[in-house]
């Protein structure tokens, strides 16, 4: 076999191995996405647009605080792990990780119920008082995931976050449902969702549990290792932040200048074009602890490879399943008792702006993993403050649709932005059908 029919073998084989690292998550993520219709369905005609405005404006905020919460610790993690053998020296880092959440949780929740009852108004206090507490909860869960997936458990370490949660919170909707004849109030939707967050939590330290012996190998850490973890879960937490603050902004904004019957549509419409953008999150998770070994060998040409075939792959499947979804978008309308003339438009809106998302594949995410952690925080936090800047101008004229637009202009920017970085600091491409094989 001559070279190039080497490359063309080995290329071939990385993408194999792409789908099937992914192909475990897509599914395990599709029953996620089908479980998460249906309560949204179920939530929906329950509480109607309203009520299930003030239920996802109440987790919008929630989605916002816990970013501090987790200080950027479960992202650290995640390389951390990968980079080392067997978990060594992971132990010390997972007990320092846990204090600063725990901490961080309990200040910010105590903090945060001010502010909550000055928005009582909005939605009622009954609904800050059960979300809050549940701050350190989901940060310990995201470690716990994150760790996992750095030691190579990637299909396991999504179990609780995917199927646990969901399951558990659509169980105990439908049973009270059938308790209650039909009626629902979000202070118990967010009851329910409150316990389907413990549930996962508990799933996941048991699956962590089994992993104790790997973790006990610790190595002796001194206050430079220290300082270094540090400054790096900073970087992550600011990237995290700006992350959050952009995918809640139209909420945020819609609630502020339009009131809940808008956050309500905003919401419907994110919920289904988001789902479009949960193929380039398992692509991510599959080949995250790969990205950073790749990069510690100096294995430019896996790089490449896990790049451009992971934004194609993203992007094809993207893509049917927008065109499934605007064909369907009748039946979704009368199925969630909404006017199609109104969740169309900002659907499409949002639709774009996934869609270019999938198109530049991981940049972000590769930026990450190969220690550019600090300038990606950077960009994130310009586009995504100017997202809500600029929803907080337009909702209160076009609704929805406003903060839809705005959404938009903050993905395409930052996006943009982070892949000419990939390509000018690491010679990596990451675009759709775009070097898709490595360099000879």
């Amino acid at each position: 076999m001559n070279t190039a029919e080497a490359q063309t073998a080995a290329n071939g084989q990385t993408g194999m191995s792409l789908v099937k690292r992914s192909g475990g998550l897509l599914v395990l993520r599709g029953i996620q996405v089908v479980l998460g219709l249906v309560i949204t369905v179920v939530l929906t005609r329950a509480l109607g647009v309203d009520g299930y405005g003030q239920y996802a404006l109440v987790l919008a905020w929630v989605s916002v605080l816990v970013v501090p919460v987790r200080g950027g610790w479960p992202e650290l993690a995640l390389r951390e792990a990968a980079a080392v053998t067997a978990g060594v020296g992971m132990r010390e880092f997972l007990l320092v990780a846990r204090r600063r959440i725990v901490l961080a949780g309990l200040l910010i929740s105590a903090f945060a119920l001010i502010p909550a009852l000055a928005i009582r108004s909005a939605s009622p206090v009954s609904l800050w008082v059960i979300s809050l507490p549940l701050l350190t909860v989901i940060a310990l869960t995201g470690l716990r995931q994150s760790l996992l997936r750095g030691l190579g458990e990637v299909w396991r370490s999504q179990l609780p976050e995917y199927l646990v949660k969901p399951v558990v919170q659509l169980g105990l909707l439908f049973s009270l449902l059938m308790w209650s004849h039909n009626t629902l109030t979000p202070t118990l939707a967010i009851a329910v969702n409150a316990v389907s967050v413990l549930a996962a939590f508990l799933v996941g330290g048991r699956l962590l549990a089994s992993y104790r012996v790997k973790l006990s190998a610790s190595s002796n850490v001194g206050p430079d290792e220290r300082r270094r973890w540090e400054l790096s879960a900073r970087h992550f937490f600011l990237g995290a932040l700006a992350t959050v603050v952009g995918a809640q902004a139209g909420k945020m904004a819609t609630g502020a200048g339009s009131g809940t019957l808008e956050v309500g549509i905003f919401a419907l419409a994110l919920q289904f074009s988001s789902l479009g953008g949960f193929f380039l999150a398992s692509v991510n998770a599959a080949i995250a602890p790969s990205i950073v070994r790749a990069h510690r060998q100096g294995d430019r040409g896996a790089l490449q490879k896990m790049a451009g075939q992971g934004a194609t792959l993203s992007t094809v499947c993207a893509a049917v399943y927008f065109c499934l979804l605007v064909l369907c978008i009748s039946y979704i309308s009368d199925l969630l008792r909404v006017s199609s003339e109104v969740l169309l438009p900002v659907l499409l809106v949002l639709i774009i702006g996934q869609l270019l998302n999938a198109i530049t594949g991981p940049c972000g995410m590769l930026l990450n993993m190969m220690g550019d952690e600090a300038r990606v925080a950077r960009v994130l936090a310009i586009a995504n403050v100017g997202q809500l800047l600029v929803a907080l101008c337009l909702s209160p004229w076009f609704g929805a649709l406003g903060a839809a637009a705005a959404y938009l202009a903050s993905i395409a920017i930052w996006n943009v932005i982070l892949a000419r970085r990939l390509f000018r600091k690491f010679g990596v491409v990451s675009l759709a059908f775009v070097g898709l094989r490595s360099p000879a």
